[in-house]
């Protein structure tokens, strides 16, 4: 696994002008990022860091998360998520989509699309759910996945994001098989560290 400054970089400079165009929206005080990695720990493992900008909640309650950005490769990113949310009012999680973890932080490969006015980036697609260790200490996170498991090459760029129900957005592939209907997600990015 390689990472790829230069297309990175460039990926890291799009998002960044997209950002740009939308006012931050103000998040929880651990949705901001002072630091991160991405080092090759052996040949079939990549450790994926965040320093956030406060202690990181391992039971958010929210629909919220972290990514680092692919500079190549069929996905926009490799997030971690926690949406351990009541979407309907029937006081449980409606969004429940991971073998891993299925009420706390798990992983996801996610396609992004375009922007909203409500919304940083529509999710088109979340590919798949693949198995992580994902540790907490604070404010500083740490994802230990299987090279096979990243379907690119990861930039430099990595961001802090809520998730939202965004009705502008297209239906999110496959969350018509987690809710009827469907549901069309964005992510608003709260902090992108190129």
């Amino acid at each position: 696994m390689t990472k790829t400054v230069l297309l990175g970089a460039t990926l890291a400079a799009i998002l960044t002008v997209s950002v740009l165009g939308y006012a931050y929206a103000t998040g929880a005080s651990w949705q901001g990022i002072t630091d991160d990695a991405v080092v090759a720990k052996n040949s079939k493992t990549t450790t994926l860091k965040i320093t956030a900008t406060d202690d990181v909640p391992r039971q958010a309650g929210i629909l919220a998360g972290f990514a680092w950005l692919y500079a190549d490769g069929p996905n926009s990113a490799f997030a971690i998520t926690t949406h351990n949310a009541d979407v309907d009012g029937d006081g449980k999680n409606d969004v429940r989509d991971s073998l891993q973890n299925k009420d706390g932080w798990h992983a996801h490969n996610v396609v992004l699309g375009s922007s909203t006015t409500l919304s940083t980036f529509c999710v088109t697609e979340i590919s798949d759910a693949p198995t992580s260790g994902i540790a907490f200490n604070n404010e500083n996170v740490k994802v230990n996945v299987k090279n096979s498991a990243l379907t690119g090459n990861l930039g430099s760029a990595t961001a802090a994001f809520d998730i939202v129900v965004d009705g502008d957005c297209p239906i999110t592939f496959p969350t018509e098989s987690v809710i009827d209907g469907g549901l069309p997600l964005g992510i608003v990015v709260h902090d992108l560290n190129p």
